[in-house]
């Protein structure tokens, strides 16, 4: 669930810097961020359907801190903007990464929520599976916005 929070907040994040930011290389990368999180997404859905957990559009809503950030980077533009949205990026992947990787390296076949279903004998659990896939991606993710930040002048 955090997971998918991260991403609906990142997407709504990433639609605020296209039409906030004014620095060509933050809408890209947000352009990007935007596309491979609602790939991620879509695939956080389709484990949690196959694990017999079903989730509606409105269920899955950023946190109240990311839902705060979200309102402050509303009212932010130019390159004030580019500053604050890098910062947010690096922090909110540094807490993805660490999310990712603690479910891949879990060991107990569970995600928290209790209900996933029993995988075929010698097969990985599908959470910890999708966790090794998408992890390089948000470890590049981070690595691509820390660059930006650094160019930009963030933290």
């Amino acid at each position: 669930m955090k997971a998918m929070q991260a991403n609906v907040a990142d997407i709504e994040m990433a639609k605020i810097a296209q039409s906030r930011s004014e620095n060509e290389r933050v809408k890209q990368l947000a352009g990007m961020l935007m596309k491979d999180d609602e790939d991620s997404l879509k695939r956080l859905r389709q484990t949690a359907s196959d694990l017999g957990i079903a989730f509606k559009a409105d269920q899955i809503t950023p946190s109240h801190d990311q839902q705060d950030l979200k309102n402050r980077l509303a009212m932010l533009s130019g390159s004030s903007f580019d500053r604050e949205y890098l910062d947010a990026m690096v922090h909110q992947q540094q807490n993805q990464v660490q999310n990712f990787e603690s479910e891949a390296n879990s060991q107990s076949g569970t995600s928290g929520t209790g209900r996933e279903k029993p995988e075929p004998s010698g097969a990985e659990p599908q959470p910890q599976a999708l966790a090794r896939e998408l992890l390089p991606t948000v470890e590049q993710h981070l690595q691509e916005t820390k660059s930006l930040q650094q160019q930009i002048g963030g933290r």
